[in-house]
């Protein structure tokens, strides 16, 4: 059986991420460095770093050991890319033990600059880290699609006991503190998670609507994600699969582009985590069909700590940042063109 496959969802091989900002004394160049870890056979198995600059563009600096795409584009941050880079990462560490954190990476710029830095936790004091939806397409002004980073297992680094040896160009970097004790702890500003998943939810890369071939059970599968259908154009839900997590995305009736309907959808990580809520409509008039979809709760949290609860109330950036994207797309059945936007409201 053939089926429209209406939406489509993308799966990030990021299996690790620690975000170290420096804004209050900013680089001529840079205010904030990221570190990634990749781990699979379509990406490779490396780091990457990413540096945001102070006028909000990204610059990406790609190990040798991982695939390089030329094309890649990362529009879910401000300005979007500026220079896509291969190079060298050298003393690269982003590793736990015994509950204290080492994060180590060198390597040099475009200006040809060494970048060095390194974070080592020392304390004996134990921490409790939190599961979160980072607000990354806060600021995107030209989104592809909404950027769902799962953060699991996510923490601040502390302060007390702490070595931090971070210099640019061999002038020292002081990286950000936290305006406030957590968990009765002076933090950094510097966060990470071990344990990433990044979806690319309705990714808008296509201008023509994709037919696919269903299995008996009604199921198309790409790389890491199932689509199951109940009919045929009725999709119900949408499976996306790791070794360590799940996520399920379900419509309710099951959405179908060929009929004017309306209905609600789901986006349900682990349990632990939370979910997204939202509404979706569909309206055709002949061959010409309108699609709109919102998450209109926008993600419903499940705090484990005083801090959390605080951070995550409802009308807070990494609560209410979905309920302000909204998906909009035409779909012409005669000709399968197809043309679908992202807007960002935020």
């Amino acid at each position: 059986m053939k089926s429209f496959l209406s939406v489509k969802v993308k799966y990030c091989p990021m299996k690790k991420l620690a975000l170290i900002p420096f804004e209050n004394n900013p680089d001529k160049l840079y205010k904030c460095l990221e570190l990634q870890y990749f781990d699979s056979e379509i990406s490779g198995r490396g780091y990457r770093i990413v540096a945001y600059t102070n006028d909000n563009y990204l610059d990406v600096y790609d190990d040798y050991s991982l695939v390089y795409d030329k094309d890649e584009k990362f529009n879910i941050a401000e300005n979007g890319l500026n220079k896509h880079i291969q190079t060298t990462l050298d003393n690269t560490i982003f590793q736990t033990e015994d509950g204290k954190l080492t994060l180590s990476f060198t390597f040099n710029d475009i200006e040809n600059r060494e970048i060095s830095f390194f974070i080592k936790e020392e304390i004996n004091s134990k921490t409790k880290p939190m599961n979160l939806l980072a607000p990354v397409g806060f600021g995107s002004k030209n989104p592809e699609f909404m950027p769902l980073l799962f953060l699991y297992d996510f923490d601040f680094i502390r302060r007390k006991d702490t070595i931090v040896r971070c210099k640019i160009d061999n002038i020292d970097v002081e990286i950000d503190t936290f305006p406030m004790l957590m968990n009765f702890q002076r933090r950094y500003f510097t966060r990470y998670s071990e344990n990433c998943e990044l979806i690319e939810f309705i990714n808008t890369d296509y201008s023509e609507l994709e037919e696919v071939n269903l299995d008996n059970k009604l199921v198309f599968q790409k790389d890491n994600v199932a689509y199951r259908f109940e009919k045929e154009n009725a999709l119900k839900e949408i499976l996306i699969m790791c070794k360590e997590n799940e996520t399920i995305i379900k419509f309710a009736p099951p959405l179908n582009i060929t009929e004017t309907m309306s209905g609600k959808f789901n986006i349900e990580p682990k349990s632990i985590y939370g979910h997204i809520n939202g509404e979706f409509s569909v309206n055709r008039k002949e061959d010409i069909v309108e699609f709109n979809l919102r998450a209109t709760d926008g993600w419903v949290p499940v705090p484990n700590s005083l801090i959390s609860k605080i951070l995550f109330s409802k009308n807070s950036i990494f609560c209410r940042w979905t309920r302000n994207y909204d998906f909009k797309e035409v779909i012409n059945l005669k000709t399968m063109e197809t043309e679908g936007k992202w807007i960002n409201n935020n």
